[in-house]
């Protein structure tokens, strides 16, 4: 361990949170803040929110595959060959390779790039899997769901540890060194087991943490349950207990954060992928047949649908880099714009000649890279105006703006 120096000119860490399914509604502040009493407990979450820029008006893609595509290239899913698709086990297609995704962008800044958790961005060959995508280390699984204690889906092993380029195909074989073990303990270790070894002032952390939690299968330690009894829907209470668990890795994490010394500098963004699984979600995956466990009340909808709670995001971030800490940031704010606006985080502190270069190691990645992704950092700084006025999450949307935009006679 070691304590970093908060120092002007330093680039902050980063931390971006994904939680897989966690619906709209399913924070206790978020259910006190609709008058509500919470029947879920988050507290390290809640603790966040009042040092933290709250999203009020944030947006997502429906399902997994087409936001971890526009959240990684700060593109559409139109723009990535996502859109209305999951990259499947049996498929030989991938998040198109020619997108320079998130990491190579930090990855041009200096930082030292490493991902955890889930991938589902297809895996058919090396070239499209994380250890060849810009992450310096993967630990995590590359399919759609598997089992939180057996690392795997359908009776195949699916979880991986590699550090590229000296494992570049990470050994051709799963990793089992960690089977029975709840992944969201797993994940949460490997986050403080990076902070903890990390010693080059030179190059911060970037870190993309894609939990699993909380995707059905519905699965959690006996322990988490205990303050859920009241709880009818056992779906739900599943739900509430793996979503504490989540909760207490974020607390943990962060607790590492500050215990390294490295809190003051760094920017934490924790998010949804999509609205959570409830009502008719259709797979047969739940133990009651009607509830997966998530909510997005007020919103109508769930994952997979193209009402607002499929759509609906929900998040915050949080840094002492924020002039102002603990608000609610009403601008529209869409998955994709984080790409945009960490890399401006990124480099607000570097000094006119290191700026003038961090933007010359970027120019050739932004050019072709994030097309849609819109740059909040100064919006979060400060009360500036409103940073985007449009997103397009469905191509039908997208296609209706683009076309205000081209002359009538190509439209």
């Amino acid at each position: 361990a070691r304590h970093s120096l908060s120092v002007s000119g330093m680039r902050p860490h980063v931390l971006l949170m994904l939680a897989d399914d966690w619906g709209s509604y399913d924070a206790s502040y978020r259910i006190r803040s609709l008058g509500r009493i919470p029947d879920i407990v988050t507290p390290n979450i809640d603790a966040l929110t009042k040092s933290s820029a709250i999203f009020s008006n944030y947006y997502v893609q429906p399902i997994c595959t087409p936001t971890r595509a526009s959240l990684l290239t700060g593109r559409y899913s139109i723009h990535t060959g996502s859109e209305h698709k999951l990259f499947g086990a049996n498929e030989p297609s991938c998040l198109p390779v020619s997108h320079a995704i998130m990491p190579f962008a930090f990855k041009a800044l200096g930082y030292s790039s490493h991902m955890v958790g889930k991938w589902h961005l297809g895996y058919y060959n090396d070239s499209c899997a994380p250890w060849t995508r810009g992450f310096d280390s993967y630990l995590g699984f590359l399919n759609g769901n598997e089992g939180y204690f057996r690392h795997g889906f359908s009776g195949h092993q699916d979880f991986w540890r590699c550090t590229p380029p000296a494992n570049a195909t990470c050994g051709g074989a799963c990793y089992d060194g960690l089977e029975g073990q709840y992944s969201t303990h797993v994940y949460t270790e490997r986050v403080q087991e990076l902070l903890r070894s990390w010693d080059d002032p030179s190059s911060p952390l970037y870190i993309y943490m894609a939990w699993q939690a909380v995707h059905e299968y519905l699965e959690v330690p006996e322990r988490y349950l205990q303050p859920f009894g009241a709880i009818a829907d056992p779906s739900r209470k599943l739900y509430a207990a793996m979503l504490a668990a989540l909760d207490e890795g974020i607390g943990n994490i962060t607790d590492t954060l500050r215990s390294e010394g490295m809190h003051n500098d760094s920017v934490v963004v924790l998010s949804n992928d999509n609205g959570g699984m409830s009502g008719t979600y259709g797979l047969g995956c739940c133990n009651c047949g009607t509830s997966c466990g998530g909510l997005n009340f007020p919103y109508r909808g769930w994952k997979d649908s193209f009402w607002e709670g499929g759509f609906r995001g929900i998040g915050l971030l949080h840094s002492p880099l924020l002039t102002t800490r603990g608000f609610t940031y009403d601008h529209l704010l869409w998955v994709g714009d984080w790409y945009a606006t960490l890399l401006a985080a990124a480099v607000s502190r570097d000094p006119p000649a290191e700026a003038r270069s961090s933007h010359a190691a970027l120019a050739p990645l932004l050019a072709s890279g994030p097309i849609d992704s819109v740059d909040h950092w100064s919006a979060l700084l400060a009360a500036a105006p409103d940073m985007r006025h449009t997103a397009a999450p469905d191509a039908r949307d997208a296609r209706r703006q683009l076309s205000r935009r081209l002359p009538s006679s190509a439209a």
